[in-house]
């Protein structure tokens, strides 16, 4: 029993880095994919809503899709100020 136990442990530990890795993967790739788009506003003199681009960044990085998805709402939706 005892076996059994501890096979149920680590197959719950492997999950979790496996989910651990897969979402710190998601938050670099939203981060990444908000500098592309910073930096095209920068090459078009468009100055970001609401935040710095740094702000943006870090926001992005901690929040991951759910950042990204607040940015595209307020950058590139019809719900933009633009």
């Amino acid at each position: 029993m005892d076996y059994f136990h501890q096979a149920v442990i680590n197959l719950y530990q492997n999950i979790y880095y496996v989910i651990s890795a897969f979402t710190v993967i998601v938050h670099l790739v939203c981060t990444l994919a908000v500098i592309r788009d910073l930096n095209n506003f920068t090459k078009h003199n468009v100055t970001p809503q609401m935040m710095p681009n740094f702000a943006w960044v870090v926001t992005v990085l901690i929040t991951g899709v759910w950042g990204l998805f607040i940015y595209w709402i307020m950058h590139h939706s019809s719900l933009s100020r633009r």
